[in-house]
Parts: structure tokens; sequence; C-alpha cells
């Protein structure tokens, strides 16, 4: 799976509150919920933003 499939699954997965996303990664509620409502586009992000929130997926998988 690449970053950009892995930052859908965070952003797409509803159990992960935008607030708890903010912390660990940073990006804010409101970017976060621009992409949860397709206003932008995930595909449109910048780099920094796609390879953050992989990497918060990359964390919690090797959590569970």
């Amino acid at each position: 799976m690449n970053e950009l499939e892995k930052a859908g699954r965070i952003i797409n997965d509803r159990d992960y509150k935008a607030a708890d996303i903010e912390k660990k990664t940073g990006i804010s509620r409101q970017t976060i919920s621009n992409y949860r409502r397709g206003r932008v586009m995930l595909e449109n992000a910048t780099w920094p933003t796609v390879h953050a929130l992989a990497e918060y997926h990359d964390t919690i998988r090797s959590e569970q």
C-alpha cells in the first residue's frame, strides 16, 4: 500500500477523530474536514501532509 492509500484510509475512517489526527500529525481539523467532505481532494495534498497521515496510519497499525 502506498502512502496516498494509507493517508486515504485515515481520512476515510470515521473511527479516527479529527482532533486526534490533528494532535498526532499537526494537520488542522479544518483541513481534515475538507478532505472528509470532499471539498479538497487528498490527491492534491502536499507531500508533507500525505506523509504525516501515512506515518500516523503505520503507527496505529503497529499498535494494534
